[in-house]
Formats: structure tokens, C-alpha cells, sequence
């Protein structure tokens, strides 16, 4: 996910840690070198409304907002190279 958000322009990433605090993901963060956004679920509402049933899970969104698709566990690079070129072109109504 680190290398996608360096080098691409056109992707938001953003990274959700459920049921953590700021102090206990900070460390996990600086040891991966992650600088793209991640927001706090300390509660688990985020989880929850995306129906999240085990950790990773990755939620791919188009940029009109739909909700396209997301894997649960560890995701395949060539998988993920496929949901990110299929949400850039993702268009409502004739996309598959």
C-alpha cells in the first residue's frame, strides 16, 4: 500500500486501525514507514458498517464514491493492481 501511495497521483489511501489508540498503532507506523493517512475506529463503528469480518480487510471505493468491491486478508499484489485500475475506471451503470 506504501509504494501505490508513492506513486501514484490519482489514488487515495487510507488506512483505518480498529480498536487501537494512537499510542499503541504510532510505534507500528514509523517502524513501516507509512505516511498515508490512517484514521482511528477505537470503537469499531467503521468496521462494523463495512461489514469487516477479519483483519486486514481491504475496501476499494470509486472516485464517485460506490463501493466496488473488498477482500478480507492479506491481498495479493496482482489482485490489488486489478481492484485499483478497475475503481479508476470504474464507471456507474456499465462497469462489471
Amino acid at each position: 500500500m506504501q509504494e501505490r501511495h508513492e506513486n501514484s497521483e490519482d489514488l487515495v489511501i487510507i488506512g483505518i486501525d480498529v480498536r487501537e489508540t494512537e499510542k499503541e498503532l504510532a510505534p507500528y507506523l514509523e517502524r513501516h514507514g507509512v505516511t498515508f493517512p490512517v484514521a482511528l475506529d477505537e470503537q469499531g463503528s467503521l468496521a462494523q458498517l463495512f461489514y469487516v469480518s477479519g483483519f486486514p480487510t481491504s475496501v476499494f471505493i470509486s472516485p464517485d464514491g460506490t463501493l466496488i468491491g473488498s477482500v478480507p486478508g492479506y491481498i495479493q499484489s496482482d489482485q490489488l493492481d486489478a481492484y485499483i485500475e478497475y475503481a479508476r475506471t470504474y464507471v456507474p451503470g456499465e462497469s462489471e
